[in-house]
């Protein structure tokens, strides 16, 4: 989620599915949508998965490849600090392979 906290179409099918449980987690906290910044919500009704942890992207123009490596390697921190052993990420970009290859890369 970019800075605006905006959330995209698929984000808006999760929160959809979760009876708007992402909107309502993101109103709730101190998230932002800063770099790197991280939140999650505990086994989300609808979805059939145990977390989803949204991540914050930053202001959309600054969405370099440095900054997507930058996610990444804040990404793996969280996940490692809250003992998720796997993830899956999902991307929804014009450039997702090249995104995903970033954030994996950080």
């Amino acid at each position: 989620v970019y800075d605006d906290l905006k959330l995209s179409a698929l984000g808006k099918d999760a929160d959809k599915a979760t009876s708007d449980s992402i909107t309502k987690a993101l109103k709730a906290s101190r998230f932002a949508g800063k770099k790197g910044q991280c939140i999650s919500i505990l086994a989300p009704a609808g979805l059939g998965i145990e977390c989803l942890v949204i991540v914050g992207l930053g202001k959309e123009k600054e969405f370099d490849a440095l900054a997507q490596q930058s996610v990444g390697g804040k990404l793996l921190s969280y996940l490692n600090q809250s003992g998720i052993k796997t993830a899956t990420i999902l991307i929804e970009a014009k450039k997702g392979a090249d995104i995903a290859a970033n954030i994996a890369y950080g």
